[in-house]
């Protein structure tokens, strides 16, 4: 199978070439037990942001699941990638797949709150946020767990321009009140 080929006929106008590749990665999931297919398939989000992968991705079982939190937990952990992390993790939370309730029980869900709350460039802190806004009614009583990284993170976004030294423009102030305001929205519709 030429794996290069389907990712050609998967982003091809042509529908019904793209329903075929997309018939054929779900085939080699089923027959491939190792991380190498999910990653590269990440990998290729990285370079493409293709939806089309997202679509393949969120359709995947055991043990690929754990295989594509592992790649974004390291990604956000490793900072150089933390942007398509996010990304990818927000495309995903919007997809609901049927393993995304495993996340609350992986590392993913910490180094989220972490980024969230000691990121000091805004446009990664505004996209975890809204991961972990997403999230919380998919795992409500795991992030129920996380309340006070939650109040933290509430505090954090509150007062960023006062405790950064970065002068925010109007345009990322106006995205982190959003941020702010719509993590409060959920929280008090959640935990009041």
């Amino acid at each position: 199978m030429d794996v290069a080929k389907l990712f050609a006929d998967l982003e091809s106008n042509n529908m019904t070439l793209v329903d075929d590749a997309k018939k054929r990665f779900s085939e080699l999931f089923g027959n491939t037990r190792e991380s190498w297919l999910p990653h590269s398939m990440m990998d290729y989000f990285g370079q493409t942001s293709s939806v089309r992968i997202v679509d393949i991705l969120v359709k995947v079982q055991p043990p690929h699941d754990k295989f594509i939190l592992d790649k974004l937990a390291e990604w956000i952990r490793s900072g150089g990638n933390k942007m398509l992390a996010l990304t990818l993790f927000g495309h995903i939370i919007q997809k609901r797949p049927t393993w995304l309730h495993k996340v609350g029980n992986h590392l993913l869900v910490k180094e989220v709150l972490k980024l969230s709350k000691l990121e000091k460039e805004i446009i990664p802190l505004i996209n975890a946020v809204l991961c972990i806004i997403d999230l919380l009614p998919v795992i409500p009583v795991v992030m129920g767990g996380f309340v006070h990284d939650l109040f933290e993170i509430f505090n954090y976004l509150a007062t960023f321009d006062r405790n950064t030294s970065v002068s925010l423009p109007e345009d990322q102030l106006i995205h982190l009140q959003f941020g702010l305001y719509e993590l409060f929205n959920r929280l008090y519709g959640m935990y009041p």
